[in-house]
């Protein structure tokens, strides 16, 4: 077994033993804390970017968060831009900002 099985055969251990109030604690931002779930599968920060069946298995457990209720569903997305109140520095750096809906 090469390092990026052992990653993901950790990450699926550890996704398969949490339950939805595990999850509900560990939500930031909307998602969940990547920090947090790296510190618990002791797993690099990239392993969660550039192992690709990482990275797909943590978009597919979030959207069954979303399913269940754990996860909100995302909002509409905007892009950030100078002098809307959202910062230069965001816009800069284009940071997304969440909006609701237009009406």
């Amino acid at each position: 077994m090469n390092g990026q099985e052992c990653a993901e055969q950790n990450f699926q251990a550890w996704a398969a033993s949490k339950t939805d109030g595990d999850f509900r604690e560990m939500v930031r931002q909307n998602q969940l804390n990547r920090g947090e779930i790296c510190r618990e599968c002791s797993l690099g920060r990239a392993a969660l970017r550039q192992n690709p069946r990482i990275k797909e298995a943590l978009t597919e457990l979030e959207a069954q968060l979303r399913v269940r209720g754990v996860l909100a569903e995302p909002a509409h997305i905007i892009r950030a831009a100078p002098g809307d109140g959202l910062g230069d520095r965001a816009a800069r750096h284009g940071v997304l900002s969440c909006a609701p809906p237009a009406t």
